[in-house]
């Protein structure tokens, strides 16, 4: 029998790519319809933990979970919360690591933007 982490597991595993907690929980409860937030959110950190996921916190918007563990950035748009994945042409942890003088575990860059489609809906709404 599938444990409650190995099922919401496979489940992100399938799931579009960002996805929150909230949208997880919608996708589990297709099949575990009694499965509660505070189950997924657990999971969810275990996951994290043993580093099977990445967490992308941004202030104003709900945490966001990423499948793809390889170096990368994010941008999120500030109106509608999208996320997008940016790769750099060039390794930013190193870079990261000289000026910081120190070998690093791990960084997070999360950009700031509004997406084509908000900034077209904003123009239309003129």
């Amino acid at each position: 029998m599938q444990s409650q982490k190995q099922y919401i597991y496979s489940v992100i595993l399938h799931a579009p790519p960002h996805i929150t907690a909230a949208q997880l929980l919608q996708l589990c409860r297709r099949e575990k319809a009694d499965l509660a937030m505070g189950t997924v959110y657990r999971n969810l950190s275990a996951l994290c933990e043993e580093g099977k996921l990445r967490c992308i916190e941004t202030p104003g918007i709900p945490a966001i979970y990423d499948t793809t563990l390889t170096p990368h950035e994010h941008i999120i748009c500030r109106r509608c919360g999208s996320v997008r994945d940016v790769q750099l042409p060039f390794a930013l942890d190193s870079l990261l690591t000289e000026a910081a003088g120190e070998e690093l575990t791990d960084y997070s860059l999360t950009m700031g933007c509004i997406c084509p489609s908000c900034r077209a809906r904003a123009e239309n709404e003129k």
